[in-house]
Formats: C-alpha cells, structure tokens, sequence
C-alpha cells in the first residue's frame, strides 16, 4: 500500500515566498520599527526590524 501526499495537503509546507513578501513577519515586528522591514526581492535585507529582539 502506497500512501501519496499532494503538496496542497502537506500541513508542515509553508508556502513559497513573493518578491512583496516582508523578511520578517509582521507580528514579530514592533509597530516603530515596521517600516524598517524589508521586501524578499530586495538586494540587501535590512536587519533593522529585529532590534527589539522578537525572538524572547
């Protein structure tokens, strides 16, 4: 027996990026620092939105 798994069903897939997509997500982003957060089709991915550290 052969179980097949289509992508749409897979719950641990995240989906791909767009180039609008933020780098960090939005509620792990302070609402001062927000618009220091940048877009994934950037060249350079600003660090800025991580200053107050989201990951504690």
């Amino acid at each position: 027996m052969t179980l097949t798994l289509h992508a749409d069903s897979d719950p641990y897939r995240l989906p791909l990026p767009t180039p609008d997509t933020p780098i960090v997500l939005p509620h792990l982003v302070t609402g001062e620092h927000a618009h220091l957060n940048g877009r994934y089709d950037a060249a350079v991915w600003p660090l800025g939105a991580l200053t107050e550290n989201p990951s504690t």
